[in-house]
């Protein structure tokens, strides 16, 4: 159970920030200003003062001599420029009324350190759920959008107005999409997808998708056949390919990474454990679901009526 702590006004807020001394050590001066929201071991849990009518809650540090040390559990050190900058919870104060503005969503693997800091630190009123139906994003039943891909930088917020323990938003509503397979791409593929199927089918057995030594091998061959290409992308152990390179992979039945991709597919449902039709129907299955993501055929589908 996620303890939720009590700054539920702006003047909460303010009284938080004055009532918590400044950290002072090795790495951060009195002038850095880290207050601690909490257990001052959690310094990348702390309170900004940004002027008078406005205080940010952090999850990260903003001190660069411990950039990566301190940077929130679970984050890599090339996202926090983004988790400093879009900040998940912010107050301010505008014209005698009260604003609190919300950031989950800042990649696209799932965040749980914000997650929670979110349960713990959002005032009385306002509820962050992430596991609704079809892995919605919401605020009081309001729909919030998520980072499309690792290239997606949109500043994805919701801001709500207090009034007493009441808010409303104020933030024009993000559209809601659902992912859907791009029928039209998908049939200009068909032939070939239909092509290597067959052939996956065929070389499928006398394939070994399970050895790490082979994986390591294939791997390797993969890197040396792509030259550089989509370098902030690496080929890993699963051979995951960049969607421009899987389609050129199966467009040419000679492609020199033809196996390598279909190792790829094979590593996820063994051909060698098929025994019935329905295991074949499975494969199958398994196959389009594969193919829609492997070769970019997936769309966002704006939801109408949610």
């Amino acid at each position: 159970m996620i303890y939720r702590h009590a700054l539920n006004t702006f003047e909460q807020v303010e009284a938080k920030y004055n009532s918590v001394k400044p950290l002072v050590s090795k790495h951060h001066k009195r002038e850095d200003d880290i207050r601690p929201l909490g257990d001052r071991r959690r310094k990348w849990e702390h309170i900004e003062r940004v002027d008078r009518n406005k205080y940010v809650l952090h999850d990260a540090v903003i001190n660069n001599s411990t950039r990566a040390a301190y940077i929130l559990d679970g984050a890599s050190n090339s996202y926090y420029e983004i988790y400093t900058s879009r900040p998940p919870i912010t107050w301010e104060r505008k014209d005698g009324k009260e604003f609190v503005t919300v950031r989950p969503n800042i990649q696209i693997a799932h965040d749980t350190s914000r997650y929670q800091f979110l349960r713990a630190y959002l005032p009385s009123g306002l509820y962050f759920d992430n596991h609704t139906k079809h892995g919605r994003h919401v605020i009081n039943n309001v729909f919030i959008a998520r980072p499309k891909d690792t290239k997606d930088k949109t500043d994805y917020h919701l801001t709500f107005e207090r009034n007493d323990l009441m808010w409303k938003c104020v933030t024009e509503p993000w559209a809601e999409t659902r992912p859907a397979v791009d029928k039209e791409k998908k049939a200009a593929l068909r032939t070939d997808l239909d092509q290597f199927y067959e052939w996956v089918c065929s070389v499928g057995p006398l394939l070994d998708a399970q050895t790490y030594e082979t994986l390591r091998h294939l791997r390797d061959e993969a890197i040396g056949y792509l030259g550089g290409r989509y370098k902030g992308e690496a080929v890993s152990y699963k051979l995951d390919f960049h969607v421009e390179v899987a389609l050129e992979i199966v467009k040419d039945y000679n492609h020199p990474l033809r196996t390598h991709l279909a190792t790829n597919f094979l590593q996820q449902m063994d051909i060698k454990t098929i025994q019935t039709i329905e295991d074949q129907r499975m494969f199958r299955a398994h196959y389009n679901s594969w193919a829609n993501r492997a070769f970019g055929l997936m769309t966002d589908k704006e939801i109408t009526n949610a």
